[in-house]
């Protein structure tokens, strides 16, 4: 096995601000600075984000797409809600379907199948629409790509209404309504909304023109699970709705998903854009991966308790089976790298005929993580290609390198984290060596995984007050992660190993035990007595001993000496037996500061501005400052 050893980057001091209020606890506002709020109006804005404007001021084609579903609805026409399999298109699907039926309209849904049918708008459903006298199309998470397709449809005498948030690549046919972030202003909320947005806001201001909004309750739902299951950024209009909505998931009123939320043990919590990333997302999108997406509208829109019990255990069966494909895929892949004697690729390629195309994207995930390079995983589809999934490191650019290999790739796509192509087996080959030549650099430079904490605290500095402003902080997810913490030199005092194999630390730290979960454990992980730790504060569970109060992202071993570069210098720091800091450089001489580690203190140390950047770095590396 190749282990890699995570290479720590703590962050460098921050200057506090004026402007923050001096109330706000030190550790949070290191939080916000280093995440660039430096005004007390940015603070502001993130605890309570400003009010949305009008869309239909922002989507110019908003406003002709309500009317036109409008009408629809008026004169009892059948509408085609054409969605796609991921968690993101089921929900936005579910969500018209749902709030059409509730105007007495008569929505149609139509989500192709993953393995039959592959991604977004087809022929064959173009065909069936039109069969069955359907002059309505709103398609909803797909569409831009499907240039065929709706011009095959116009051809018919459909109009359609595209809604997608994907990139447009290709000059589209004139359309009815587009509903698409490329049509609004730069700078608009609405630019970060992913499918499920974009449905809701057509949902929306077709409510309000209807005096309807009481027919949205499911609709926020569906949007807050579609949202953070497409990892969308939780910003703009994306924050100010979830951190409105998600409180209420726990009170839904869709007797499916209340069974859902049940089944993963949500029911008696407040349910966080965390719970549903990692709990409840997962049900939905096991369900399009590996099997028929119509069982999540059915789980949505049912209302006989019998019915709705089947769908959830059935869905729990899917995502097991989910699960054990992953880990199957998953190991396969490993042992296929490990076995080989040769270097590994700077860009990992994978590929067998048998392997589950509904689950390839997460292997990818895992498989780049664990040997920290972009990595492509392979599967074939009925069409005679090879269909992958690509998953990259956060400072390489997935799709930059697909473009470079687009003349021998019959379709790409994705963005800088992951993607997508397919392939005909034949080119394999030369689609490895090219991959290869876009890794390689970027590799060299990047060899390790890298561990980058927000701040340093200590156990007995974890109080209520700091939960509380963590909370306030929230939604986490893209574009906010959750603040991740680091400490240093924990004793383990106990360790209980699960049977799936995560592990529970007790750790003391001064005067202060703590019970530590760490999810990415097995029963062969070992640990120094004594730790430095980065890890999330589960703040919910904080006060509550019962259960574990922190989350471990990393450990390494404790060592009185640290290591850091500035300036291309190598240097080491260290607290003496007297409690002064001892900074050493690569020739041995040293320097020893006695004083307290804030700013006047320091500047009165040195009249050298690099002196004193080096002491203030050195304090924040060992957690004194």
């Amino acid at each position: 096995m190749r282990n890699l050893t995570a290479k720590w980057i703590t962050p460098l001091p921050v200057c506090f601000s004026e402007s923050i209020p001096k109330e706000i606890p030190h550790i949070i506002k290191s939080i916000l600075l280093r995440r660039g709020l430096t005004h007390i109006n940015d603070i502001n804005d993130l605890v309570e984000p400003p009010d949305l404007p009008d869309p239909t001021d922002h989507f110019p084609d908003l406003d002709i797409a309500s009317e036109r579903i409008i009408s629809a609805i008026n004169n009892n026409e059948k509408i085609a809600i054409c969605g796609d399999y991921d968690a993101d298109g089921m929900t936005s699907t579910s969500l018209l379907v749902d709030f059409l039926l509730r105007l007495d309209g008569s929505p149609i849904p139509f989500i192709p199948s993953r393995k039959e049918e592959g991604y977004g708008l087809n022929r064959n459903i173009v065909e069936k629409i039109r069969r069955e006298g359907i002059r309505l199309i709103i398609t909803v998470d797909n569409g831009v790509s499907a240039i065929y397709e709706i011009e095959l449809a116009q051809s018919y005498g459909i109009d359609v209404i595209l809604s997608d948030h994907h990139e447009i690549k290709e000059n589209l046919p004139n359309l009815l309504a587009l509903i698409h972030p490329s049509t609004i202003p730069y700078s608009s909320p609405y630019k970060y909304l992913a499918g499920v947005g974009l449905a809701y806001l057509i949902a929306q201001t077709i409510a309000i023109k209807r005096n309807s909004t009481d027919k949205l309750s499911l609709s926020k739902d569906l949007f807050c699970i579609g949202t953070v299951a497409d990892m969308a950024k939780l910003k703009g209009a994306n924050r100010y709705w979830l951190k409105s909505w998600t409180p209420n998931l726990i009170n839904t009123k869709s007797k499916g998903l209340k069974s859902l939320l049940s089944k993963a043990k949500l029911n008696n919590k407040n349910i966080t854009t965390e719970d549903i990333a990692f709990r409840i997302a997962p049900r939905i999108n096991s369900v399009g991966r590996i099997s028929e997406p119509s069982l999540i509208l059915k789980l949505f829109l049912e209302k006989d308790h019998i019915s709705i019990r089947e769908i959830v255990n059935k869905i729990e069966n899917i995502n097991k089976e989910r699960k054990l494909l992953c880990n199957q895929t998953t190991s396969e892949a490993i042992s296929i790298l490990e076995s080989n004697s040769e270097v590994l690729n700077p860009f990992i390629v994978l590929a067998q005929n048998h392997w589950h195309q509904g689950v390839i994207g997460i292997v990818a995930a895992k498989i780049m993580e664990r040997y920290n390079r972009p990595t492509a995983i392979l599967a074939s589809d009925k069409n005679g290609f090879l269909r992958a999934s690509v998953r990259s490191p956060k400072s390489f650019n997935a799709l930059a390198a697909l473009k470079k290999c687009s003349q021998i790739l019959h379709k790409f796509g994705g963005h800088s984290a992951a993607g997508g192509f397919t392939i005909k087996a034949e080119k394999i080959s030369l689609l490895q060596s090219k991959l290869n030549e876009s890794a390689s650099h970027w590799l060299s430079n990047n060899s390790k995984p890298t561990i980058e904490p927000e701040c340093y605290v200590e156990f007995d500095q974890i109080t209520n007050q700091i939960c509380n402003y963590l909370k306030l902080l929230e939604p986490f997810g893209q574009g906010n992660p959750a603040p991740l913490f680091w400490t240093r030199g924990c004793t383990i005092l106990k360790k209980e190993t699960f049977y799936s194999g995560h592990q529970l630390l007790h750790l003391k730290q001064g005067k202060s035990i703590v019970k530590a979960i760490n999810w990415n454990s097995n029963k062969f992980t070992t640990y120094p007595s004594s730790i430095d730790i980065a890890f999330y504060i589960d703040y919910e569970n904080y006060f509550n001993t019962d259960k574990h109060q922190i989350t471990i992202f990393s450990f390494k071993e404790y060592s009185k000496v640290e290591s850091f570069a500035l300036m291309n210098r190598i240097y080491k720091c260290q607290l003496d037996p007297e409690g002064n800091l001892l900074i050493e450089n690569s020739l041995g001489k040293k320097i020893c500061y006695k004083g307290t580690f804030n700013d006047q203190s320091i500047n009165q140390f040195s009249d050298n501005k690099y002196i004193r950047r080096l002491v203030s770095i050195s304090g924040e590396i060992l957690g004194i400052v």
